[in-house]
C-alpha cells in the first residue's frame, strides 16, 4: 500500500512539473522551426522564468525588507508585537538582577567586598539601567544601517520610474536586478521582438551556444535569489534580536554568561551591517559594469549567441562573467566584512566599557564628582528596585512569596539593597540624602510661591479661591524658620512685612526672641504686626466689634497699653480675664483697665455711642450696630449704664432689657438688692412687654419679689 501511494505521489509530482514547464515554454515554442529552436525555447522560457523570479526576490528583499523596514515595523503591526514581547523579556531579565544582588549580598555580608565584587556591582548597576533601553539601542543601530543602505540603493540603481516596463514594481522601487540585467546583456533575449527572432534563428546556431545561455541564466538566478533571500532572512533575524535585546547585557550581570552577550552582539551587528555592505558592493559592481560596457561596446548575449556578425561573443561575454563574479563576491565579502565590523565594534565597545568601569571605580576611590554621581544614582535605583521587587514577592501567594518570605533571602536581599541605596561612591551624601536636600529646596521655592500668591490674593478680595490661597500662604509662612524669614526680610521686605502680619502668635514670638533680628528690625516687625492686626478689626476705618472680640490675648498684647485703654469697654469678659493673666501687663495696668471699662460703659450708654454698648457690628454692617449682645453681657453692664447719679432712668438702656437679661442679673448678682428693686420698678413702668411678663411670671416673682 505504501509503495502504491509513493508511486502515485511521484507520478503526480512529475505531471505537475511537466505542466509548469509546458506553461512556461509553450508561448516560446510557436516560434521554433527546428530541434535547436525547440530546445532554445525551453531554455529561454523555463530558466528565464526562474531568472525573473530571482530578480523579483532581490528587488523585494531590498525594497520591502531594507528600504521598507520602517514601514513594515511601524504600520503593519510588527512593531507592536515586538514591543509587547520585548516588555515580557525585559521583565524576565530584571528578575535576574535580584539573583545577582542576592549573590553580591552574600559576599558583602561575609566581608568579601573585594575589587571583583565592586567591579561586578558596577556592572550590575549599569546593566540594570541599560537593559531598559536595550530595545532602543537595537532600533537605533537597525535604523542607522537601513538608512545607509537606502541612500546607496536609491542613488546607484534604476528605479521604477526609469523602467516603466518592469511588471513587478511600484513607483519609487529600486530595481537592482533590472540594472544588472541591462549591464549583463540578458535583456537582449526579451527586448523588442528579440525573443521571437532569437528562437527562430537559433536553428542555425550551435548546441554550445544554447547550453552556455542556460548556464548564464542559472548563475544569474542564483546570485539574484541568494542576495534577496539573505536580506529577507536578515529582516526576520533582526526582529528576533530586538525581542532578545536584554541579552546584550546579561553577561554583565552573570560573568559566566558573558559568551552569550558576545554571541548576541556579534550576530546582531553582523546582520545589521550586512545590508548596507551588500548593497554597497552591488553598487560598486554595477558601476564597474556600466563603465566597461560604455567603454567597449554594449553587450548583447542574444546576438552573440546567434552568430550575428555585429555582436562579438567575447565582448558580450565578459560583462556577464564580471557581473556574476561581482554578484557572488558581494554576498561573500559583505558577510565577511559585516562579521569583521561586528568584531571591531565589539572590541571598541569592550574597550569603552572597561574604560568606563575603571573610571567609575577610580571615581569611587578619588571622589570624582560627575561619574561618582552617575554611579551613586544607579546604585540607588537598583537598591530601590530591589526593595520594591522584594516587597512584591513577600506579598505574593505563590512560589515567589515563599522565596521572598524566607528569612535568609529577606535579610540578604534587603541588606544588599540598603547598602546599594546608601553607597556614596566617594561623595559626601547618599542619593537619598541628595534627593532629600533637593526636595527641601523645591519645597522652599514652592513655599515662597504660595506666600507670594497669598500676598497677591489679599490685595484682590474678589479673586477665585481667595480664602484658600491666603490660608495656604499663611500655613507656609508659619513653617518658615527665623533664619529663612530674616533672609526674606533682607531680600523681599514687602513680602516679609505681609508675612509678619499673618503668621500665628507663637511664630511671631519666636521672631521677636530670635537673635537673627536686631532691635530696629524688631521694632519694624512690631509696627507691621500692629498694622496687620488693626486691618483685621477695622473696615474702611470703622472698628468692627465682632472682630475685636475675636482677638487673642497675644494680639491684644501686641497692640499695647494704649490700644487696651481705648477699647477695654468693648472687650468680652473672657478677654478681660486673659488680660489679668498676661505677663506683659502689670497688675496696676489690668486694674486700670477694669476701672476704665466700667466708666466708659457707663458714660457711653448715655451718649452717641450707646448703641455700641448694647450691640455689636459686623463686617456685613460695619457702620450699623444691629447685632444685640448676649443677655449675659448686658447683665454685666454697670448700674450707672441704666440710671444716672440722680437715679434718672436711661430710656434706651431700659428698652434693651428683656426677661433673659433680668434672669442673668439675678443669677450673676451683678446688682445689689436695692439696685434690682429700682430696676424692677422702672421696667414695670416703661420696660418691654417681654421683661414685664417675666417679672409677672411665677419665676420672676420668686426671684425679684
Amino acid at each position: 500500500m505504501r509503495a502504491f501511494f509513493s508511486n502515485n505521489l511521484t507520478r503526480n509530482n512529475l505531471l505537475l512539473s511537466a505542466l509548469v514547464l509546458g506553461l512556461l515554454i509553450v508561448p516560446n515554442l510557436v516560434w521554433a522551426s527546428g530541434v535547436k529552436g525547440f530546445i532554445w525555447g525551453i531554455v529561454v522560457g523555463f530558466f528565464g522564468a526562474f531568472l525573473a523570479i530571482g530578480g523579483i526576490i532581490l528587488n523585494t528583499g531590498i525594497n520591502d525588507f531594507v528600504i521598507g523596514f520602517g514601514d513594515l515595523f511601524q504600520n503593519k503591526g510588527i512593531g507592536l508585537a515586538i514591543n509587547t514581547v520585548w516588555l515580557n523579556v525585559r521583565d524576565l531579565f530584571n528578575i535576574t538582577f535580584i539573583f545577582g544582588l542576592v549573590y553580591i549580598g552574600f559576599k558583602m555580608i561575609l566581608n568579601a567586598d573585594d575589587s571583583n565584587t565592586k567591579r561586578w556591582l558596577i556592572n550590575l548597576i549599569i546593566a540594570a539601567l541599560l537593559v531598559n533601553f536595550s530595545l532602543y539601542f537595537t532600533k537605533f543601530i537597525v535604523d542607522l544601517s537601513n538608512i545607509a543602505a537606502t541612500q546607496i540603493a536609491q542613488t546607484g540603481f534604476l528605479t521604477a520610474a526609469d523602467d516603466e516596463n518592469s511588471p513587478f514594481s511600484e513607483p519609487g522601487d529600486v530595481l537592482v536586478s533590472d540594472t544588472y540585467m541591462n549591464s549583463l546583456g540578458l535583456t537582449s533575449f526579451y527586448g523588442d521582438g528579440g525573443l521571437k527572432e532569437n528562437i527562430g534563428v537559433m536553428d542555425d546556431g550551435s548546441w554550445l551556444q544554447i547550453f552556455a545561455a542556460m548556464i548564464f541564466f542559472i548563475i544569474a538566478t542564483f546570485v539574484f535569489a541568494a542576495g534577496g533571500l539573505l536580506l529577507i532572512i536578515r529582516f526576520v533575524a533582526l526582529l528576533l534580536y530586538m525581542t532578545l535585546s536584554p541579552l546584550m547585557f546579561i553577561g554583565w550581570v552573570f560573568p559566566q554568561l558573558q559568551r552569550y552577550t558576545s554571541m548576541y552582539w556579534s550576530g546582531f551587528l553582523s546582520r545589521a551591517f550586512m545590508a548596507p555592505l551588500y548593497i554597497f558592493f552591488l553598487y560598486i559592481g554595477s558601476k564597474i559594469l556600466y563603465s566597461y560596457t560604455r567603454t567597449v561596446s554594449e553587450p548583447n548575449l542574444a546576438g552573440a549567441l546567434n552568430n550575428k556578425v555585429e555582436y562579438d561573443l567575447a565582448t558580450s561575454l565578459m560583462p556577464f562573467v564580471i557581473g556574476c563574479i561581482v554578484l557572488m563576491a558581494a554576498i561573500t565579502i559583505s558577510q565577511r566584512m559585516s562579521d569583521q565590523a561586528a568584531s571591531g565594534s565589539m572590541r571598541i565597545g569592550q574597550a569603552v566599557t572597561n574604560r568606563t568601569r575603571r573610571v567609575v571605580i577610580g571615581a569611587h576611590k578619588r571622589g570624582a564628582a560627575p561619574l561618582s554621581v552617575v554611579a551613586r544614582g544607579g546604585s540607588n535605583r537598583v537598591g530601590n528596585f530591589t526593595n520594591r521587587k522584594l516587597d512584591q514577592w513577600q506579598k505574593d501567594s505563590g512560589w515567589r512569596g515563599k522565596i521572598g518570605r524566607n528569612v535568609l533571602v529577606s535579610d540578604t536581599v534587603g541588606g544588599a539593597a540598603t547598602k546599594l541605596k546608601s553607597n556614596k561612591f566617594g561623595l559626601q551624601d547618599t542619593a537619598d540624602q541628595v534627593k532629600s536636600k533637593k526636595d527641601a529646596l523645591n519645597r522652599k521655592y514652592q513655599s515662597y510661591q504660595d506666600i507670594k500668591a497669598a500676598q497677591a490674593a489679599s490685595a484682590n478680595p474678589g479673586a477665585p479661591n481667595h480664602a484658600a490661597i491666603i490660608a495656604k500662604g499663611v500655613e507656609e509662612a508659619n513653617k518658615m524658620s527665623p533664619k529663612e524669614l530674616a533672609a526674606m526680610q533682607r531680600n523681599d521686605k514687602q513680602t516679609f512685612e505681609y508675612i509678619v502680619g499673618q503668621i500665628n502668635a507663637s511664630k511671631y514670638d519666636n521672631l521677636m526672641e530670635s537673635d537673627d533680628f536686631d532691635p530696629t528690625q524688631k521694632a519694624d516687625m512690631l509696627a507691621q504686626r500692629q498694622k496687620a492686626i488693626n486691618s483685621t478689626i477695622r473696615q474702611n476705618g470703622v472698628l468692627i466689634t465682632e472682630n475685636l472680640q475675636k482677638m487673642s490675648i497675644k494680639q491684644i498684647e501686641t497692640m499695647g497699653d494704649a490700644f487696651v485703654r481705648s477699647n477695654a469697654h468693648l472687650f468680652t469678659d473672657s478677654q478681660m480675664d486673659d488680660l489679668k493673666k498676661s505677663k506683659i501687663f502689670t497688675d496696676n495696668q489690668t486694674g486700670d483697665y477694669n476701672t476704665l471699662r466700667r466708666n466708659k460703659l457707663a458714660s457711653d450708654a448715655w451718649g452717641a455711642n450707646q448703641q455700641q454698648i448694647f450691640n455689636n457690628n459686623s463686617t456685613n454692617t460695619p457702620g450699623v450696630f444691629d447685632n444685640k449682645k448676649k443677655p449675659s453681657e448686658i447683665a454685666k453692664l454697670p448700674f450707672r449704664a441704666f440710671f444716672d447719679a440722680n437715679n434718672n432712668p436711661n430710656p434706651y438702656a431700659i428698652s434693651q432689657i428683656d426677661g433673659s437679661v433680668l434672669e442673668e442679673i439675678f443669677n450673676k448678682k451683678t446688682m445689689s438688692v436695692s439696685e434690682r428693686q429700682q430696676l424692677k420698678t422702672e421696667v414695670m413702668r416703661s420696660g418691654t412687654p417681654d421683661a414685664q411678663n417675666y417679672l409677672n411670671s411665677q419665676q420672676g416673682r420668686r426671684n425679684w419679689s
